[in-house]
């Protein structure tokens, strides 16, 4: 979003060459499905092929309407409401999603720590941000 107001043009390829490489990537995931598992494929119901393939572009569409109606709310607001945003994303919204598939998949109480666990953590970079600042150990932490 934000390249779009220093670059158009280049925004236009990006957003090009990504809708390209996400339609290239769902027909390829279902080439392989078709012929991994033809047995179940071959079984399937009409409404089954048309819901699988209607409901992931519905989805996508419907997240992306959501993101840009975040990204214009969140523009006009104080600008730190999007970190607020997010940390309570990582560390309310995802625990509380965790402890419901615990609850509800009815696993032990040990899975479900495990569970609760994976879910609180944050990934990618900021995880090792967190790591170092408890001190932990950061090659424990890549594992």
């Amino acid at each position: 979003m934000v390249i779009r107001h220093y670059r158009p043009r280049i925004a236009s390829i990006v957003t090009k060459i990504s809708s390209i490489i996400g339609w290239v990537g769902v027909i390829s995931a279902s080439v392989i499905w078709g012929i991994l598992y033809w047995s179940v494929f071959a079984a399937a119901t009409p409404l089954l092929y048309a819901c699988s393939f209607i409901l992931p572009f519905l989805g996508f569409s419907l997240a992306y309407v959501f993101a840009r109606l975040m990204c214009r709310v969140i523009s006009h607001a104080w600008p730190p409401v999007g970190i607020l945003i997010g940390m309570a994303g990582q560390f309310i919204i995802l625990p509380a999603c965790g402890a419901a598939l615990a609850w509800a998949f009815k696993l032990t109480p040990y899975e479900a720590m495990g569970v609760l666990m994976v879910s609180s953590c944050p990934g990618g970079s900021f995880s090792n941000f967190f790591t170092y600042w408890v001190d932990g150990d950061l090659a424990l932490r890549s594992v």
